[in-house]
């Protein structure tokens, strides 16, 4: 039975600047760890099972207008990965921690509360990522699963009395199935919704989800096997504090 038991430092380094009660820009950078979790199952050598190792480097500004009622945050970010498992081209049955990826960016995020009980949200987010590093996929072909544009609009309105209402959009743009960069899922438009109602005691929510019954591809672990999303569903939920 393997065993690795790993000891890693895990540094976290943040500044903010706050020229105007309004803005401020911040800056961050961190190090962290995930373990290999499923290539356990496909080493022979605990030396291939190195931890993966993240590296972030973000910079960014924040603003707060008109009482809180509009905010935004502009960020630019890079994620430099290391140890990332790969098969072993010479053993297709093992994993070896080698593999080296970038992601880079940036994240847009709005928040406006046009009317009291009502707020709505957009997010945009663009992703330039590439395989550094590989012994099983060509150096600069995309990671699998990850979309060059992603967005999310979201609104939600208390009618009163308790209760609520909320909808919104999610986008996830075309991304290829594996490394390989031969299979590509295509883009798709979500649609949910929910209703809620909140009393002291406790909250409902009727939530509909993917409500137009879009069909699409949610992600692939290999060129063959791709998941699709799940069709329009609803859920009915109640949460007692306790």
């Amino acid at each position: 039975m393997l065993q690795r038991t790993d000891d890693t430092f895990s540094p976290r380094l943040g500044l903010v600047y706050r020229p105007l009660p309004q803005l401020s820009f911040y800056g961050t950078a961190s190090r962290s760890y995930q373990p290999t979790g499923s290539s356990f199952f496909f080493s022979q050598n605990l030396a291939d099972l190195r931890p993966e190792r993240t590296d972030l480097i973000e910079v960014g500004a924040k603003t707060d207008w008109f009482d809180g009622r509009l905010q935004g945050s502009l960020a630019l970010y890079r994620v430099d990965k290391a140890n990332v498992a790969t098969n072993d081209p010479a053993r297709p049955n093992v994993r070896l921690a080698v593999g080296e990826q970038r992601h880079q960016g940036v994240e847009v995020d709005l928040v406006a509360k046009p009317l009291d009980g009502w707020d709505v949200r957009a997010a945009y987010t663009y992703i330039d990522a590439e395989i550094t590093k590989s012994n099983n996929f060509p150096v600069g072909a995309r990671p699998a699963n990850v979309p060059r544009h992603a967005a999310q609009v979201w609104t939600n309105y208390e009618i009163g009395a308790g209760f609520g209402i909320g909808g919104g959009l999610t986008y996830v743009g075309a991304r290829y199935a594996t490394a390989d960069d031969t299979v590509r899922l295509p883009g798709y438009v979500r649609t949910d919704a929910r209703l809620y109602y909140k009393h002291p005691r406790f909250e409902a929510n009727l939530s509909v989800n993917n409500l137009f019954n879009a069909r699409y591809f949610e992600a692939a672990s290999t060129n063959s096997q791709i998941s699709p999303g799940a069709p329009r569903s609803i859920v009915l939920s109640l949460r007692v504090p306790l």
